[in-house]
């Protein structure tokens, strides 16, 4: 058992990322990995926001 169980209400790293991936799924979310770069990511960043806010107004 983790040192960690009694400060994160009794969870394990592994459950809490098990939780969260479950909760990703139900949003019809999918983990994907591409190369970008620092710019490349805050672009794409923003644009999530966007989209997800419903907001997706004019995109250049």
């Amino acid at each position: 058992m983790s040192e960690n169980r009694g400060r994160r209400g009794g969870k394990s790293n592994a459950e809490r990322k098990a939780e969260h991936d479950a909760r990703q799924r139900a949003l019809g979310r999918r983990q994907r990995n591409y190369w970008l770069t620092d710019e490349e990511a805050q672009e794409v960043a923003r644009l999530i926001e966007q989209l997800r806010k419903g907001d997706q107004g004019e995109m250049e």
